[in-house]
């Protein structure tokens, strides 16, 4: 049973509201399965995307799951204040130039695409939320969510990345920063690669990617006071070539064993990242890596045991060894 204070007395010098705050906000969360190949999973630089290491983590019995993910409270309250202008964003600011899904939150009906709805739902309410359009690139099942997606008046629509960014770090951001540019052409790479009927709708030659920041903003070079900065990102799929290629190889050996495995990423059982590895022990014993991938338009990996090269589109035969 919770309890409170009963007096006035009791409360004072006494952080109460704090304290039960602090008691309901952050801790242990559960791990999302790796199933799905998520873009953020690919771009992240720790723990670096390991596809050899996701195969043979689903191929032990019983499968290796992730551990839950502990955020203290200060995190996870920096966590929501981003979802919660995301919100804003395809709810309210953009409302009515916004594209996806839309859910009603009386009586869950969703549809599956396209602008608000003008009218209510048929249960009576009028209360559309925004559903976050998921893509997925066919071949190498690559998943990515993506922020939003906008009407600015061209022949297509425009994708949006969403970010949120503290006040010193913002008032000195010229560029986009290296993980959100590199996730942002993943995810244009994923919806020229996709067959689902949304995807050609949207402009695959480049990206918006909108940083907000927290707090009131500052008088910018347009003399205008804002929170806001905004930038272009062009597709670059060299760029992303390396983690298109991880997921192709991972999939490929999910769908088709004759294949064998995905190579790994450690040189060595001793290196930081074996070391922390659940599956180091079979993937320096056990089904040797069969397929590669290409960085640069070079093979990541050589050897006699290497059969495969895949680069998200294709397969190829390696003749290397």
């Amino acid at each position: 049973m919770r309890k409170f204070l009963k007096t006035v007395g009791e409360a004072r010098g006494k952080e109460i509201i704090k304290q039960m705050i602090h008691a309901r906000v952050g801790g242990n969360e559960p791990a999302r399965g790796q199933q799905t190949i998520h873009a953020s999973d690919l771009t992240k630089d720790k723990p670096t995307y390991c596809p050899r290491a996701v195969r043979l983590s689903e191929l032990r019995v019983p499968p290796v799951r992730r551990p839950p993910q502990f955020l203290p409270v200060a995190t996870a309250m920096t966590f929501n204040e981003g979802r919660d202008k995301q919100w804003r964003l395809n709810n309210d600011w953009l409302v009515d130039v916004m594209y996806g899904a839309w859910g009603c939150r009386a009586c869950m009906t969703v549809i599956d695409w396209g602008p608000v709805p003008d009218e209510g739902c048929a249960c009576g309410a009028a209360l559309w939320e925004y559903i976050e359009p998921r893509i997925i690139d066919y071949i190498s099942k690559t998943s990515g969510g993506l922020d939003g997606v906008v009407d600015i008046g061209k022949k297509k629509l425009h994708l949006i990345e969403c970010k949120i960014m503290k006040a010193d770090n913002f008032k000195t951001l010229v560029v986009p920063l290296s993980e959100h540019r590199v996730r942002t052409r993943l995810y244009l790479r994923q919806i020229a690669g996709s067959k689902q009927k949304y995807a050609k709708e949207i402009e695959t030659d480049y990206a918006h990617i909108l940083y907000i920041m927290r707090g009131h903003g500052y008088k910018q070079e347009d003399g205008v006071i804002s929170p806001l900065k905004e930038f272009i990102v062009e597709r670059d799929d060299s760029e992303i070539q390396q983690f298109i290629g991880m997921a192709h190889a991972l999939t490929l050996s999910r769908e088709d064993e004759s294949y064998g495995y995905p190579a790994g990423i450690c040189n060595t059982q001793m290196c930081d990242r074996a070391k922390m590895c659940p599956v180091s022990k079979e993937c320096f014993s056990e089904k040797p890596g069969t397929i590669t991938w290409l960085k640069q338009d070079s093979p990541v990996h050589d050897g006699l045991n290497i059969k495969w090269i895949v680069d998200g589109e294709k397969v190829d035969e390696c003749t290397n060894g």
